[in-house]
């Protein structure tokens, strides 16, 4: 029987999770960011946390940017459940958007904030400087800077949290768990130091690309299986080549 979906959280992501699912947390800062590089897990945190903090507080989830900075405000207008007056300029909407009552209690999750332009980046320093809404913000650790230390912006996070490749225990900790959930259990545990150490040299502790690999590992391994080729008989390297012959990494 297959286990119930779980996201992968290393040790230092589960810490973190647990003292934002805290409400004293929540209500000391206003600006969070989640950095890291592609495939570091930064997204499946975003979302961990963004269910987490949704039985303390009404949040508001944007799995990636919208396309302009006036369909972001009517997003929060809705989201606010405000009546929205298209009559009033820029300026006249964001400051309505201060006055609403509660205003405090509103969390709001973006992932992907390197794809936001500098005119919505605007409207959240906008609101932040005017501590109306909370952000938690999800963006590529090259694209931080770039974004947050304009002179024209000076947004200054109250936390962030820096996600890193996986290391080897941790990408051993990874495949037992994809191996439990998706029911395969072809792989031994613990993982021989050559198969770890060939999965660690292909995917760099990559999360996304690990992710792909071993499924592609376990494709192989069901294959020779259904071939009656005994899965203790074939090398780690061996499995590692078929893998990346597949070019599904």
């Amino acid at each position: 029987m297959l286990e119930p979906f779980i996201p992968f959280l290393t040790e230092e992501q589960k810490s973190f999770k647990e003292r934002f699912s805290t409400e004293s947390f929540i209500a000391s800062h206003h600006l969070i960011v989640l950095q890291g590089e592609i495939g570091s897990g930064k997204s499946t945190l975003l979302h961990v946390c963004h269910q987490a903090a949704t039985s303390c507080t009404k949040t508001l989830l944007m799995h990636r940017p919208l396309a302009s900075k006036q369909a972001f405000i009517e997003a929060l207008y809705a989201f606010t459940e405000t009546p929205l007056d298209t009559t009033q300029d820029e300026i006249a909407l964001l400051e309505r958007l201060t006055r609403i009552e509660n205003h405090h209690d509103f969390l709001i999750f973006i992932d992907a904030c390197e794809l936001m332009d500098y005119n919505q980046m605007k409207v959240i320093a906008w609101l932040h400087h005017h501590e109306t809404f909370k952000f938690v913000l999800c963006m590529r650790s090259s694209e931080f800077e770039k974004k947050f230390y304009r002179d024209t912006l000076l947004l200054h996070p109250s936390f962030i949290f820096t996600c890193h490749p996986l290391h080897s225990t941790e990408v051993s900790d990874f495949i037992e768990c994809v191996s439990r959930q998706e029911g395969t259990h072809s792989l031994p545990q613990p993982l021989s130091p050559r198969l770890l150490e060939a999965i660690m040299d292909y995917t760099k502790g990559n999360v996304k690309t690990l992710n792909t690999f071993i499924h592609t590992l376990f494709y192989c391994l069901n294959e020779h299986k259904r071939l009656n080729t005994p899965p203790q008989a074939l090398s780690s390297m061996f499995l590692a080549k078929i893998a990346l012959s597949l070019r599904l990494i």
